[in-house]
């Protein structure tokens, strides 16, 4: 589904969407790092997984590949999405420093806190 629906489903539903981030281009990597610590683990995912073992590790790591080739090639996308119900309230410039300005929405938007995880 493209991330358009779902945004225009929001808004049908009277939500705000808030933000919205592609996460595919971290997600590929994210898929590698659990195969890579799938393969410093199996022992303890043998034991853990017992007699079927061989044929569940074998299918995550067909998943696990798979699903990574499919995000660095553009061929699968994950977006996040945040949404809030506006509440009508729009905040006057002197409150602009701890929340977004005029969001119309309860949920706290902080700005500073948004952009140290930015710099990160």
């Amino acid at each position: 589904m493209h991330v358009g629906v779902v945004l225009d489903a929001m808004t049908s539903g009277n939500l705000e969407p808030l933000d919205a981030q592609c996460l595919r281009p971290h997600y590929a990597e994210t898929l590698w790092r659990w195969a890579d610590a799938l393969e410093l683990h199996l022992a303890e995912a043998r034991r853990a997984l017992g007699a079927n073992a061989e044929r569940i590790i074998r299918a995550y790591r067909l998943y696990l590949a798979g699903s990574a080739m499919g995000f660095e090639h553009g061929w699968t996308s994950l977006f996040q999405v945040l949404a809030s119900r506006p509440d009508g309230v729009v905040e006057p410039p002197e409150q602009a420093s701890s929340r977004l300005r005029a969001t119309q929405s309860g949920y706290p938007f902080n700005r500073t806190y948004m952009c140290e995880l930015n710099r990160s």
